[in-house]
């Protein structure tokens, strides 16, 4: 094979730039169109083609990076380098957690949800309040919000008979017996207790012109036959009422026990005057305990929850109590008074009820009775006054009043008018004697008055008979 010693090959460039072939001179760029700063290719000998010029280096670069697995050649603004796949995702700006979203089992499973309606409103909700709203959670409409009084509630021990009641600050459990007494219902005193001779009474079904009796052991029944018993008082047809013995029986020197009741003059709690605008829902209660006759103003000193009020006996000159919590139960003053407010919120700062008490009697008492075969008690075959004698009267012999529980002595006055107390007025009491004057079949009268310490009240005015 011949050796050509020179080789021209013309080959169409861009341009109509040439590549040029000569022996020892290489390949070349010719023509205006030869790259910049005459790039050229030369064919040695020795070395075989090589790059000369610009081109060269950059090519140089590429040739010395590493082949390693995964690799990718990227610019760097200055040479060609080859980076890792982890270094390239952040040099394309995808680097997975930052760009795009790392993968995950979760999202594939989501990513298989077909959201309903509903759903999609719930996600795109701009709040947690519209959140609420759609799934019909809002505080105060749906569901209930938190309170304080809530919580003591939901705190109170669960005690078999335990009942929750306001105390003025909280909610608390109390037993039936404490109860009660918030409630004023405390049993011997504010109302009666069991006894057996009430059973006994509760256990008679009466008809008119009846009467009970007690027997020594039990109270018992006489009826309007006439038929009764040694020492029973019968009704008789005109309803006055005679003592008869059965046939050989002798009432003379019998014992006679009369019933009387003890008044009870407790004054007057007048009705409340409103002032002001809004809920007009209180009430006045209670046994008035004073001699004194006083005005009441009672006040709403806080809107909260409950309300809260002050109050003074001497028409708002002075407060007695303030900040006094509402419970819409019963709640008493001083002078045994009390007032009631059916609501414990939505009462307006301000408002005011004003009312006046009058005084009743309070003192001790003492009585006389009066027994008499006339109606005007001219000539008294029996009399009895239960002062002591240093007082002008007869004593206590044969005079009893009830505590509530039972039958006891009546007191002494000890010459400064004292007796039964404020307590027990309202009571029963009863004076029992023995007169031998008494006689079978003969119409008796009996009347009775009290002494409260310094005078005598009227006589009853209803004449007892019997």
């Amino acid at each position: 094979m011949s050796r050509l010693r020179t080789l021209v090959i013309c080959l169409a460039l861009t341009g109509g730039a040439f590549l040029a072939l000569a022996a020892n001179v290489g390949l070349m760029f010719d023509n205006a169109a030869t790259p910049a700063d005459g790039t050229l290719l030369q064919y040695d000998a020795t070395t075989g083609l090589a790059v000369e010029g610009p081109a060269a280096a950059t090519l140089s670069d590429i040739a010395g990076l590493a082949v390693t697995d995964g690799n990718i050649i990227v610019g760097d603004g200055t040479n060609w380098v080859a980076e890792s796949g982890t270094t390239a995702r952040t040099s394309l700006g995808l680097a997975i957690g930052t760009n795009v979203q790392a993968w995950d089992a979760d999202l594939d499973t989501w990513a298989g949800v077909t959201p309903s309606a509903n759903g999609q409103s719930l996600v795109s909700a701009a709040t947690y309040a519209a959140m609420k709203a759609l799934l019909d959670l809002e505080i105060g409409t749906d569901v209930q919000a938190y309170h304080a009084s809530l919580a003591d509630i939901a705190g109170l021990a669960k005690t078999d008979g335990n009942i929750i009641v306001g105390d003025g600050a909280n909610w608390v459990a109390e037993s039936g017996a404490t109860a009660r007494t918030s409630l004023g219902l405390t049993i011997g005193t504010n109302v009666q207790a069991f006894h057996a001779y009430l059973a006994d009474i509760a256990a008679i079904v009466p008809a008119k012109g009846d009467m009970i009796y007690f027997d020594g052991t039990d109270w018992v029944k006489v009826d309007a036959s006439g038929a009764a018993q040694d020492d029973v008082p019968a009704v008789q047809a005109d309803g006055s009422i005679a003592f008869q013995a059965q046939a050989g029986a002798s009432i003379v020197g019998a014992t006679y026990t009369l019933p009387f009741t003890i008044p009870l003059d407790a004054g007057t709690i007048g009705h409340p005057a409103f002032t002001g605008a809004g809920v007009n829902d209180m009430f006045t209660s209670g046994t008035y305990a004073s001699a004194n006759s006083l005005t009441y103003v009672v006040e709403i000193d806080a809107e909260a929850i409950p309300d809260t009020f002050k109050w003074s006996d001497d028409g708002g000159s002075t407060w007695d109590v303030a900040t006094v919590a509402i419970t819409g139960s019963a709640q008493t003053l001083n002078n045994g008074v009390q007032i009631k407010f059916l609501a414990t919120t939505g009462h307006t700062l301000g408002n005011k009820w004003t009312f006046v008490t009058t005084g009743g009697e309070t003192g001790d008492l003492q009585f006389e009775i009066q027994i008499d075969d006339s109606a005007d008690f001219a000539s008294p075959i029996e009399e009895n006054d239960s002062r002591d004698a240093g007082d002008g009267g007869d004593g206590q012999t044969g005079c009893e009043y009830s505590n509530g529980t039972a039958f006891v002595a009546w007191p002494a006055s000890g010459g400064t008018g004292a007796g039964v107390a404020r307590a027990y007025h309202g009571n029963s009491g009863s004076y029992t004697f023995t007169n031998a004057s008494i006689e079978q079949g003969t119409h008796y009268y009996w009347r009775v008055r009290f002494h409260n310490g310094s005078a005598w009240g009227d006589w009853s005015l209803r004449t007892h008979s019997w």
